[in-house]
This record gives structure tokens, sequence and C-alpha cells, in this order.
């Protein structure tokens, strides 16, 4: 399961939202060794669904940031 949490900017005030959510499917759209590659992750809660849209350069940055915190945790704990 993962949480949302968002924070969207009124013209009066801010708005937070949050929702729990798990993945549905993970898909690669065009072409990914180049630069016009897209991944999507669809999620869907009992309240909320909705697609993240990553850029290639995107998602690299977010795999190399979730290894080096497992790595802090210790190897085989999660991947």
């Amino acid at each position: 399961m993962m949480r949302i949490r968002l924070k969207k900017k009124g013209s009066f005030k801010s708005k937070r939202m949050e929702s729990v959510s798990k993945i549905d499917d993970i898909m690669a759209k065009g072409d990914l060794l180049g630069d016009t590659g897209k991944i999507n992750v669809y999620f869907r809660g009992e309240d909320s669904s909705g697609i993240l849209d990553f850029s290639r350069e995107e998602a690299e940055k977010l795999v190399n940031s979730i290894k080096s915190v497992l790595n802090l945790l210790g190897k085989g704990r999660f991947i």
C-alpha cells in the first residue's frame, strides 16, 4: 500500500488531501532508450485513483534514491 499526500493551492487557502492506494499497473510508453519514453504508474484506492507519469530521467532518479535508502536499511530486506 502506498500513502499519497497532496497539497493543492487555491486562491484563498491551501487544501490538503491524503489517500491510501495500491499500485494496479506499471506501463512503459514510447522509446525508453531515447528522450520520448514515459513510465506510467496506475494506482487505485477506495476513494481515489490516478496515474503518475515519469520521464526516463525522473524514473532513474527515483530508483537511485530508493536504492540508496534501502541499502542503509540492510541488504535483502526489501529487494
